[in-house]
Order: structure tokens, then sequence, then C-alpha cells
């Protein structure tokens, strides 16, 4: 037997077997005659056949696929590449090396100059000689050196002293008339101080008539002594010595007479000390003025 012929056998078979078919047999040597066999399925499969799932519905065939109507896009541009260049390379950074600090510098203290060492002044240039034969020193020498020799020949050599030394020294040399103005000035400056003083006393609310009346007496006196001064000035001028001589002491009698009054009432002199001082200038005046 051939094996196509063992082929068609097995396929009908398992076609009479498992699904109720019409076969037709054809016998390999027959001529025109056909023989039809019904077969019936086994009982396993009628009883079972209902269990299979009736089969699926064939699939629906895939739309065909429509070309939108739309315009094609137009043809894209090319593309240029630029070609990479690479970046510059860094300039490079000069270092300057730091420069180290300089040295400190030690100071040395600036140590004065020694004093310089007084020369001898000759004789000759330590002044003049006044008509009365007492020598002026130098105007060269410091002011409060200068009139110190003539603040000795004064009964109150400290008063002169201090009282002329605030003053701005007088332009010239040092000799007994500028050292008499000097004293003079100082002792009007003390006068104007004492003629405030009294008023200030007199305008107070606590003074009684009779520290009134005894403030009034310095208040005329005190007014006398510049009086006297102006006209002792106006007499040293005129070279008049004996005006002089006489307004200079009229100064201690009007000092005096302020005092005179306080003890006359029996009260304590408020302008005592201011008088005492006054009364040493006015002394002064007249030793200056007889050196002149």
């Amino acid at each position: 037997m051939r094996p196509e012929t063992h082929h068609l056998l097995l396929v009908a078979l398992l076609s009479c077997v498992l699904v109720p078919a019409t076969a037709v047999c054809v016998p390999r040597k027959s001529s025109n005659s056909i023989y039809y066999a019904t077969t019936s399925p086994p009982a396993f499969v009628e009883s079972y056949g209902s269990s299979f799932p009736p089969p699926s519905p064939p699939s629906p065939k895939p739309a065909s696929y429509q070309p939108s109507s739309s315009p094609p896009p137009p043809p894209l541009s090319p593309v240029k590449y630029v070609p990479y260049s690479s970046p510059p390379p860094p300039t490079p950074v000069s270092y300057q090396p730091i420069a180290s600090p300089p040295p400190p510098v030690s100071y040395q203290p600036i140590s004065s100059p020694p004093p310089p060492t007084p020369t001898p002044t000759p004789a000759s240039s330590l002044g003049s000689t006044s008509p009365s034969g007492y020598s002026s020193p130098s105007t060269q020498l410091p002011f409060h050196d200068a009139i110190s020799p003539f603040c000795s020949k004064t009964d109150y050599p400290d008063v002169c002293r201090s009282t002329i030394l605030a003053f701005q020294p007088p332009v010239g040399p040092i000799d007994a008339a500028s050292m008499l103005k000097l004293q003079m000035m100082a002792c009007r400056k003390r006068a104007q101080i004492a003629q405030s003083q009294v008023s200030a006393l007199v305008s107070h609310p606590g003074a009684s008539d009779k520290l009134a009346s005894s403030l009034q007496v310095c208040s005329d006196m005190y007014d006398d002594v510049l009086d006297s001064l102006d006209t002792a000035a106006d007499a040293m001028a005129s070279h008049d010595k004996g005006t002089l001589d006489s307004m200079l002491s009229g100064l201690i009698s009007d000092f005096s007479t302020c005092e005179d009054a306080f003890a006359e009432d029996s009260i304590t002199s408020p302008m005592a000390a201011v008088d005492g001082l006054l009364t040493k200038l006015a002394s002064n005046c007249l030793a200056f003025s007889s050196l002149l």
C-alpha cells in the first residue's frame, strides 16, 4: 500500500469518529462505483458535544487606511552643521610675588637741644642811665628779669612784680619812667574794680543805711583816684614833677578816707583788702617817681 493511501484512510477514520459526516469512499482500483457510508459520532461525543463553545464569529476585516487629504508638509530645510571649534586656551595669569613688608622702623625719641649758654652782657649794654643816676636794665632781658631790679627799690616788690606782669611788656627800654606808667595802670585797674564792688554792695537789699553811707564815701574817693591818675599822667608827660608827686600822694589819702568812713560808723569795712592793695600800689608809684 502506498503512503498516500495510508494518509487518506487515517483522515477518513478521524472524520467518521469525531464528526457526523458523509464519507465517500472510492476504491483504488474501482471503476465508477461510489459507495456512501454514513456514520454517527460516538456516544461520548453526543453526550459532551454541548459543552464546547460555539465557534467565534470571524474577526472583522481591518478598515483600509485612507490617507488624509491635507497637503504634504513642506520639505525640511537641510541642517547646517557648524564644525565645532575648540575654545581658545585661557590666558595665563602672571602672578607677582608678594613683596615682604619693610622691616619696622625704630623711632628714637628726639632729644631736646641743650639750652643755649648765656653770653655775658657787657656793662655798657645793660641800659641807659636815668637822670637820677639809676641804670635801667637792657630790653633784651626777659620781662620778669627786667622789672625785678626796679621792683626791688619799692616798699612792696612782690606787689610790684605781680601787678606789672599782668600787662604786656612796653615798647622801648625798661626804665623808671616805664615802670611808673605800668604801676599807675595797675592802680587804675584796681580802682575801677573797687568802684564796681561798691556799686554792687550799695544796691544789695540787705545793706543798712550806715553801710550804704560809708560805701558812698568810698565811691566818691575812687572817683577822685581816677581823676588824680589822669592828672599825674599829664604831669609826667610835661615833666611836671611837683604835680606828679602831689597827685600820687593824694591817692594814699583817698584810700585812707574810705576806711575812716567805716571806722566812724563802727562798721567792718568790706573794702579793707582792696584799699590795702591800692595803698601799696600808690606807695610804689611814689617810689618810681623818686627815680625820675
